[in-house]
């Protein structure tokens, strides 16, 4: 990348000159990809990656084949290679990561580009009623790095007692068994509680700099005004306020493909990562229901790559039991429908859940910053520090509200953000860079969604239905109000009359017939601006009534494995980026020892 060259050229070039150039490259860099970006169509399925040829070439043999190079299929791979007498193969959709993926803020210029699969929802009853034809946005990373390239870089394990429910049914997943794999992920920087994290992982965690602003600070101390503990949220309490701690190394996006597949490409001449590379199913032999190979298009070509060891599934929570699904592995009901022969019967897609968010909450402060010109941005960024360097997130809180539970277990999450005035949040004010936006969260929901085929063609994007509040006792409901009402209880802290936080009125036609603040009123605007936190998870639940088994292998399947988000059985009450490196580190673990 261009960071690297500028490390370089010093020795031919004066440094102050190399630096200028720098400056100059990003300005053009930033520049045409925002004006690329106004034109350019995300994809509504994957039929750019079609054939057309419909014979398919043998590619190769392998020992391991991993299907995505995401949080989980990068770790694996990385791993995996590390057993020089192992042929490895990763498979990934996407491309390389570029100068613009390195730089943290452009991660939402990078979900209006090639980087994203641009997934979207059924039309909801009870949410995202704002967007078009009522339909969720799900964006989900494309490229060596998956969704890390395109996230907000917030590192959040959840709380011991979530793994520990995890582990009730599936052995070596409780708390205990899963620290060890989340610090060989870790590289803290940061004070933290010592004991729970590891400091010579590949991936960085940090604060963005600076540590703090006026409305972060203020964010934090009204918390505690609240009764929550400052510290370190992934420590021994997660009912803790602190600033967001994020995956970046010097400035600069610490995705799994910089942590992981790079450096294995310097150390792995057996590891082989195949970009650009869309997989369609798996090659299985439907009387001795093992799995053998891959079917993958590439250059307008089919290949099928075979595997004598495991096949690991690494593509996210929507692709991998998309994957399944065509392979003949789900509930038979639908995939007789769609005319694929049923191999095992497994309830794939049918246990889909996520963190709900509201996004009504803006608070307008007496605090603000002088905006600066791009070429300064870039400067700062240039020597790690400043706008450039965050991804907008500002600082996390978790909270209990049912504080007479025996364990620690928090149940919302108050998120605060920030937004520049080159990327201005949606709310008409004087001064952009005096808003903050809280965001409340549900943690830990009730109602259930799912994921199913839409046909049988591979490049078919899936039918992806969260069902958001429809859990039949609404406590989903009763939660996210809870959330809103803490969230309002800040206004009347100290800390946040310091900054003179006020309410930012927002104004929906279609709740104007509500008294403002009653219960109507709120339970309009929670179905109006409430919609995914993008932690989707359980499409291919772990357990024995599950899709995959604590080992991770597929149920009645041999050879087969599924390790990433999708696997999760329980919800975290935290982000899933950090249990997905963890999920990876753990996969290649099993693989390697047992």
């Amino acid at each position: 990348m261009f960071r690297k060259l500028m490390s370089i050229l010093p020795l031919l070039l004066p440094a102050s000159v190399i630096f200028e150039a720098g400056v100059n490259y990003y300005v053009k860099l930033i520049q045409t990809e925002e004006k690329r970006a106004k034109t350019y169509q995300l994809p509504d399925d994957a039929t750019e990656y079609r054939a057309t040829v419909n014979t398919y070439t043998e590619f190769g043999n392998y020992d391991h084949i991993i299907v995505g190079a995401g949080s989980s299929g990068a770790v694996i791979a990385a791993r995996l290679c590390e057993n020089s007498t192992k042929r490895i193969l990763l498979i990934e959709a996407g491309g390389n990561e570029t100068d613009l993926t390195d730089i943290p803020a452009m991660g939402t210029l990078a979900q209006t580009l090639e980087y994203n699969w641009n997934y979207q929802t059924t039309p909801q009853n009870r949410a995202c009623l704002l967007n078009d034809n009522r339909r969720c946005v799900y964006p989900a990373g494309r490229g060596l790095g998956g969704s890390t390239i395109i996230n907000s870089l917030i590192y959040s394990r959840g709380s011991a007692a979530d793994y520990n429910v995890w582990g009730l049914e599936n052995p070596g997943w409780s708390f205990g068994d899963l620290l060890p794999f989340f610090k060989t992920v870790e590289n803290y920087k940061i004070p933290a509680d010592s004991c729970y994290h590891g400091y010579d992982g590949p991936v960085n965690v940090d604060y963005p700099r600076p540590l703090l602003n006026a409305k972060s600070s203020a964010f934090v101390f009204a918390n505690q005004e609240l009764g929550i503990e400052v510290g370190d949220y992934n420590g021994a309490n997660p009912l803790r306020v602190g600033v967001v701690q994020s995956n970046i190394i010097e400035g600069q996006r610490a995705s799994t493909g910089r942590a992981y597949i790079q450096p294995s490409l310097k150390r792995c001449p057996n590891l082989e990562v195949l970009t650009r590379s869309y997989a369609t199913k798996v090659l299985m032999n439907p009387t001795t229901k093992r799995a053998s190979g891959v079917f993958f298009a590439r250059d307008k070509k089919f290949f099928v790559a075979k595997a004598t060891n495991e096949i690991v599934l690494s593509a996210g929570v929507y692709r991998s039991p998309q994957l399944l699904m065509l392979s003949g592995i789900g509930p038979s009901d639908q995939l007789t429908e769609l005319g694929i022969p049923v191999l095992r019967d497994l309830p794939v897609g049918q246990f889909f859940k996520d963190h709900l968010a509201y996004s009504g909450l803006a608070f307008y402060t007496k605090r603000g910053s002088e905006p600066k010109k791009l070429e300064q941005n870039i400067r700062d960024y240039l020597n790690s520090k400043g706008q450039l360097t965050t991804t907008g997130a500002l600082a996390l809180a978790f909270v209990q509200n049912n504080r007479s539970e025996p364990v620690r277990r928090p149940d919302i999450e108050i998120a605060l953000f920030e937004f520049s005035q080159d990327y201005g949040f949606p709310y008409k004010v004087n001064d952009p860079s005096k808003l903050v936006s809280v965001v409340p969260v549900v943690l830990h929901p009730k109602s259930l969604g799912s994921l199913t085929l839409n046909s049988s063609d591979p490049f078919i994007y899936p039918v992806i239905d969260p069902k958001f509040l429809s859990d039949t006792d609404g406590e989903d409901r009763k939660t996210m109000l809870l959330g809103i009402s803490y969230s309002l209880n800040l206004l009347n802290t100290v800390a946040f009359k310091g900054i003179d936080a006020k309410l930012v009125p927002v104004h929906l036609p279609q709740c104007k017939n509500y008294a403002y603040f009653s219960s109507e009123y709120w339970n309009c605007h929670i179905n109006h601006l409430s919609g995914p936190f993008n932690h989707p998870f359980g499409t291919c639940r772990m357990g024995p009534d599950g899709v995959v088994d604590h080992k991770l292998r597929v149920h009645g399947v041999e050879n087969l494995m599924v390790a990433d988000a999708s696997v999760i059985p329980v919800s975290i009450s935290g982000h899933t980026s950090a249990p997905s490196m963890m999920i990876g580190e753990k996969a290649a673990h099993i693989i390697r020892f047992g």
